[in-house]
Formats: C-alpha cells, structure tokens, sequence
C-alpha cells in the first residue's frame, strides 16, 4: 500500500479508524433476477505526458511481510502507461490488468473518473497480486494478472496512470465494468434469514448459517461460472481479507459490487468464479460469494497457495484507508463462528496447512505452515490485505468469535445491574499555532463522583468537518480516574474520548475541539528606502495553502489598513512590491484569512523606514 498521508498519534497509539456503521432502508418488495454485466476492455499504450502532470507519481510501496511485519520496497517506479481524458461507455468499477508475469516486482495503478459530468480525483488502485490467487484451485488458472476493482458509481470517462519497477507489464488494458442493476438491489429480497442451512454437523454449536444474501439475491448471472466447485475433504481455518473496492458506497450498491467483482474475476481476469467465499459489505450484510454451497469446504481462490482447506471472509471496501464498521465486524465475528464451528476448531487454536506453491505467496509448494485458525492474507503473501485497519484486529476478532461460540453452548448469565459513569475531557490550549501540541486530559467517574481506576478510555481525533474518527490512544485511567496524553494536530480538529460499556459499568463519553492558525513569516528586503523607490516584503504561511490569498496591512493612525492581496505559491510564499508615498516608518504586517482547515493568522510586525 502506498500511502500519501500520516495520521500523527500519541505515544504507543494505534491508529485505528472509528467509522459508524449506517443503515440502508429495505423496500422488501421487488424478486431478485439474474444480471449480466458488460466489460469493455480497453488497451493502454503509451505514456501521454499532459496525463503525467495532471497526476502524482507513487509512492514506493509498503508491503506486510509474512506475520505482520512491514517491508518497504526499495526499486524506483516509473511511468509506463498514462492516458488522457477518455470519454467511454458507462460503467460503474474499473481495473487494469496485464500479462502474467513471475518477474513483475510492483505496479502501481491510478485511475479518476468522470460521474456526472465532473471529473473527480486520482484514486489508488491496489493491487494485491501479480499473478493468480488460484495455484490450488482446481479448474481456476487465471489468463490475466492486474489490479483489484474499483468501484467508482456511475461513470463516463476514464483516466488512468500504470507505474512499474524495472520490468514491464505485457498487454496492459482497463478494464471497465457496467455491473448493471436490479429491482432487488435495494430491497430486502434475497437476505432473508436463511438458518435452515446446516451440515451433517448436527453437534455443532451454531449449525444455523447467519443470515445472508444468496447469488441468486445478489444477481449472480451463473453463465459466467465455468467450473463447478472444489470440495476439500474438511476446513482447518479460515482467512480475512479486503475487497479494496473503495469505501463510498451505498446499501442499494453492494449487490452491484458484488456482481462488479464477479464480472470482473470470470471476464477480466479469466478465473471460473468469485474467488472469495463470502463477503460483508460496511452494514453488516453478508453475501454468499463462491458458487458451492456455504456450508461446504469450497476451495475458493482467495490466498494463493493456501485455497485448499481454507475459507475466505473478505470485507468490502478498502480497510487499509478506514477501519472496519461496526456493523462489519459484527457479522464477520458471526460467520467465522457458525462455520468453525461446523467443524469443530477453536478460533484461539493454530492450525498447519501444506502450502500449494505459486507466485501469490511467500512459501513454496510443500511448506508445512503453522497458522492461527484465524489468520489474515498478509501471513501468507506480501500485500497489505486486510488492511492495516483491519489486520491489527484479528487478535480481538478471535476472541469475539470464541465468545459468540461459548455463548451458543452456554446459559446466558443473570442480568448485571451496572454503574453509570461519567468522563470528561478538556483539551489545553484550545488553540494553537501550528507545531504547538495540546494536551488532552479527562476523569472516569461513577454518576456520585468517585473515581473508577484501571479502565482503558479511547482517545480519538477527526479534522474539522470530516465524517470519521481516527483512534488515536487506549489510555489507561490513574487510581483516581485521571487520564492525558499529547497529540500534535496539523488542522483544526475534533477530538472525542469512549468509555466502553464493560461487565459492571455503562458507557460514557466527551467530545472537545481544537483551533489551529498557521504560521505567517515576514521579512523586508531592506530597512530602508528612498521615496519613490521601491521594497520587497517576502514570507511564507506554514503549512502550505497554494492558491490562497493573503493580505499585506498598514498601521495608519493606530488602524490596520488592507493595502494589497496577493496569491500564495505552490511552497506557500508570498511576494509584495512596497512603495512608500511618504517619508518616515512605516509598519507593515500580513493576513491569512481562515479556511476550513486553519484560523486566521497574522504575521510578526515589520518596519521600514521611508528616506
């Protein structure tokens, strides 16, 4: 994953992402029918410079190395396909794929596209693998390596930038997907619950599927499948995953994003079906993916190497730019948990898999592999997946999942009648200049004012305006309730603090907000001048706002006098021509106006003497 920006944090803090779980309305009216997409293929040849300065180069990617480790990889990218704005066909996700090849290193793809008559921004296109996930997939061998698909909305035009290290990606194409549309898209048919599914496992904890979409209700036209389904002879775990199909979608669009990703691996890349066993989109739903029956050991294609004996969870979205919802985790706890324990394995248990070989991971063929049950697909191969939002939480995931399994098995315990509490948080300063840190501090108190020691409070920030919340610290309260800690924000921010709910307290919670102004320099090139001549005043506003205005003041008769606004540069710096019209010192200063993201600021005083 290349990432473009940086979350700053407190000491020891997670950088987890808080996104609140939405609700789509069902209209529980219309039958779902299948739907066939369309995909357009497009060749990519040549590099058109005007598209490479419309465009930012990549950065170098940061891989996860087996068991959760970082690499950064060191070989140069270059350009090796850009184009300019094509008007297209509509569709509504895209990707970009290319020859199979054992010697490509990394390729990094960026796409924008137009909706609506507005073109939109340069988005990063992940790319989880070079080759086919599918060496141990019986009748799954890919024709085409690429990119994962990106799901846009509604679109007609394209641009699309490929970089590469020092080999070359053969027969480069975009791949430009119409996922067509349903009347059952947005209803509630084909998610009913389906808990009449169950194995010869009738011992089993939980031998009810969770409720789920079927192919059927999600449109799986089955003419695009052209193999039938792997049954391995049991299931020793199961593996986590993301889709990295992009975050902005609605409740009525996951079906179409389903049949996206469908279209997308049988047309685009040439393997026999879904290659994800079941997927759960940012509500909580989930939807059957690989054709075979859920309750069945499917091979599907999802790790490479690693697809036999195996299933595949994957959430829909990209949780290496925002954390999993709540609503997601919710039901991928549940899925986990009714199919281990159709095969009676312990989520807190590790598991040895033979390893199938193949370019998509980092064991070769016949490698015994010690996993836990639970694993991510970054243990098994250097991509990011599933996400540097999600992976961190697998150790929570397991033992959510052996909680909901103890609790199928065991009476529910007697009410807990729980203390209410109260926590607070003041955040000093409230405003700062830029580089200057505050310091958040608060106290978990019962309702009566006594102290509760020893409960972790999650410390949160999110810049002014933004929808989400970035976890920035579990602290851990003092005997007498206190917590604090710094944090150095970059912009205006909100900053909110959580009390969980546990065993014998409620929940509780305070938000609070900070200010930031940038910082304004000044300076005049010279201390003096003769009337008639001329001066310059030059500085700079950190950080950088290119294209904003600011404006140079006089001190006239003790009142600060606008006297002229100039453009500040791509570095922030700004330039005044001064010209006295009469003798003697004259006080100057300069103005930066507030914009969402900084307060005003205001330059130090400066003087020039007029001779």
């Amino acid at each position: 994953m290349r990432r473009a920006t940086t979350i700053l944090a407190l000491s020891a803090l997670s950088s987890t992402l808080l996104v609140l779980p939405m609700v789509g309305a069902d209209a529980a009216t219309a039958q779902p029918q299948p739907v066939t997409p369309s995909v357009r293929a497009l060749p990519l040849t040549g590099v058109d410079t005007a598209a490479l300065a419309q465009s930012s180069a990549p950065a170098l990617e940061e891989m996860a190395a087996p068991g959760g480790g970082r690499v950064t990889a060191t070989a140069a990218l270059r350009p090796v396909a850009a184009t300019g704005r094509l008007s297209t066909s509509p569709f509504s996700a895209v990707g970009v794929t290319w020859a199979p090849d054992p010697a490509l290193e990394t390729v990094a793809v960026q796409v924008r596209t137009r909706s609506g008559g507005r073109w939109g921004g340069w988005a990063e296109v992940e790319v989880q693998a070079n080759s086919s996930p599918d060496g141990d997939a019986t009748g799954s061998g890919a024709r085409r390596a690429g990119s994962d698909p990106l799901y846009v909305g509604p679109s007609d035009g394209v641009q699309v930038r490929v970089d590469a290290t020092s080999a070359r990606p053969r027969q480069l194409k975009v791949e430009l997907i119409d996922p067509g549309t349903s009347p059952a898209d947005a209803s509630s048919a084909g998610r009913a619950s389906t808990g009449t599914v169950r194995t010869a496992a009738a011992a089993a904890p939980i031998a009810a599927a969770p409720a789920y979409v079927t192919r059927a209700g999600w449109g799986a036209d089955e003419r695009l499948r052209s193999c039938t389904p792997t049954v391995a002879s049991t299931i020793k775990g199961g593996i986590l995953h993301t889709t990295a199909t992009g975050n902005s979608y609605t409740a009525a669009q996951s079906p179409a994003i389903m049949r996206s990703m469908y279209a997308y691996h049988t047309q685009s890349l040439g393997w026999c079906d879904l290659g994800y066993n079941f997927v759960v989109d940012k509500y909580g739903t989930l939807f059957e993916g690989r054709f075979g029956g859920v309750d069945k050991a499917v091979v599907g294609a999802h790790t490479g190497g690693f697809n036999t004996a195996t299933f595949g969870v994957s959430m829909m979205g990209n949780q290496d730019l925002v954390a999993p919802t709540a609503a997601m985790l919710t039901t991928v706890e549940k899925v986990f948990a009714w199919k281990l324990s159709l095969y009676g394995l312990s989520p807190r248990a590790s598991t040895t898999y033979t390893s199938a070989g193949g370019s998509a991971t980092t064991y070769p063929r016949g490698a015994l592999v010690t996993k836990s049950v639970i694993s991510g697909h970054r243990d098994y191969s250097t991509k990011s997946c599933p996400g540097n939002y999600a992976y961190p939480l697998l150790p929570t995931l397991r033992e959510a999942v052996a909680a909901r399994m103890a609790a199928a098995t065991t009476p529910p315990p007697a009410p807990v009648v729980k203390t209410a509490t109260t926590l607070t948080l003041a955040a000093s300063p409230s405003t700062l200049s830029y580089g200057a840190a505050t310091t958040l501090s608060g106290k978990l108190t019962t309702a009566t004012g006594a102290p509760v020691a020893g409960k972790p409070v999650q410390v949160y920030v999110r810049k002014r305006g933004a929808s989400t919340y970035a976890l920035l610290s579990t602290r851990t309260t003092a005997a007498d309730g206190t917590y604090s800690g710094t944090h150095t924000p970059t912009t205006s921010v909100d900053y909110a603090v959580r009390f969980r709910e546990d065993g014998t307290h409620t929940a509780s919670g305070r938000e609070a907000r900070v200010d930031v102004a940038p910082t304004v320099t000044a300076a005049f090139s010279g201390a003096s001048v003769r009337l008639g001549g001329s001066v310059t005043l030059t500085g700079a506003v950190t950080p950088a706002h290119p294209g904003q205005q600011v404006t140079r003041q006089q001190l006239v008769n003790g009142t600060w006098t606008p006297l002229a606004t100039t453009t500040l540069s791509s570095r922030g710096g700004y330039t005044f021509t001064v010209k006295p019209t009469s003798r003697g010192t004259k006080t100057y200063r300069v103005v930066s106006s507030a914009d969402s993201d900084h307060l005003t600021a205001t330059s130090p005083t400066r003087t020039v003497v007029a001779r």
